[in-house]
């Protein structure tokens, strides 16, 4: 299996194309956050404003520690299988107990496919668009959870040479705040995308 951000990118161009949508608001958690921060840039025409949750706009490997969290990743689906990566995971951004059910819910989506997760993670690991970030000339909502594994200040470094950003922090989260604080993230996001209508 073969992934890349621009693969991903292309393929949802092509969606757009075939649903004849020319210019959309376009959110991304994680990983999509890579994806549309691409997708704003390679086609500045299609994105009205960009959603980001928990994401950056590089996942360079530029710290030792950001190595070596990819190769535990990596390990740990060669030696154990993903049920232990993604055990080890939900219950890490997902640790009360008043969550259990969510856990489990999510622990049975995400057990499969461990190709296609070690393409993802070598898409993603190294991608950056930090030589092209003062281009992105759209508004940016960068919502981020207090827990994150990026802080917040490295978000805010990382967005600097960018015109149009609003920062929002989600309490009481970590990297899944989509599942665990989803009523502040679409709060959040509307009061956004109110302000950014496409006319």
């Amino acid at each position: 299996v073969d992934l890349s951000i621009r693969q991903w990118v292309n393929d949802l161009v092509a969606l757009l194309d075939y649903l004849q949508i020319q210019r959309a608001h376009i959110g991304g958690a994680s990983m999509g956050g890579a994806i549309a921060f691409q997708l704003a840039l390679d086609h500045p025409d299609r994105v009205q404003s960009l959603s980001i949750l928990n994401s950056q706009p590089s996942f360079a490997l530029d710290r030792w520690y950001k190595k070596l969290m990819v190769w535990q990743r990596k390990l740990t689906v060669k030696w154990f299988g993903m049920e232990r990566l993604i055990k080890r995971g939900v219950q890490r951004n997902l640790p009360l107990a008043s969550q259990s059910d969510l856990r489990d819910k999510l622990a049975a989506q995400h057990t499969r496919n461990s190709d296609v997760y070690i393409a993802a993670l070598n898409a993603i690991a190294g991608w950056t668009a930090m030589d092209r970030i003062s281009e992105l000339k759209t508004s940016v909502l960068m919502m981020s959870s207090d827990a994150d594994y990026t802080s917040i200040d490295e978000k805010r470094r990382l967005m600097q040479g960018v015109a149009d950003v609003t920062f929002e922090v989600i309490a009481n989260s970590r990297h899944m705040s989509h599942w665990d604080q989803s009523d502040i993230v679409a709060k959040t996001m509307l009061e956004f995308l109110s302000q950014h209508l496409i006319t």
